[in-house]
């Protein structure tokens, strides 16, 4: 049997991070959830925590760390708060690169085709996690 996957859900609260859950927990014998991370939904990242039970998660809302804190004191899971802990966890539990960039800078407008209008000033943030 393969080793488990470790994984890190950036997000875990959204639509994306929900997904994401769902697919692990559909499949247990394959994936292990390392890290849980939410801007301001300290309640439903309290549930993931405690059915999922990572190493650690991170509330990015510093107001919201007690509440979080207090609710899994008496788990063995890290609480995290603010932004640069969320920085701090991802370069501690992650390798791996990111690249943000900026397509039509100028906001101009263009056609690359006949008729086909390219959209105005838009961003890519490409992220790519290895969880060492």
């Amino acid at each position: 049997m393969s080793e488990k996957k470790k994984v890190a859900i950036l997000g875990s609260t959204g639509s994306i991070g929900t997904q994401a859950l769902e697919v692990i927990k559909s499949h247990p014998d394959k994936f292990e959830v390392e890290v849980l991370t939410a801007q301001n939904n300290a309640d439903l990242l309290i549930q993931q925590a405690l059915q999922f039970q990572p190493n650690a998660v991170v509330i990015a809302n510093e107001l919201l760390y007690l509440k979080v804190k207090d609710a899994l004191n008496s788990h063995d899971i890290k609480v995290f708060a603010g932004e640069r802990a969320l920085a701090q966890v991802v370069e501690m539990k992650l390798g791996g690169t990111a690249n943000f960039q900026v397509f039509n800078i100028l906001n101009e407008e263009y056609q690359v085709m006949r008729q086909r209008p390219m959209p105005g000033r838009n961003y890519q943030l490409n992220i790519n996690l290895n969880i060492l």
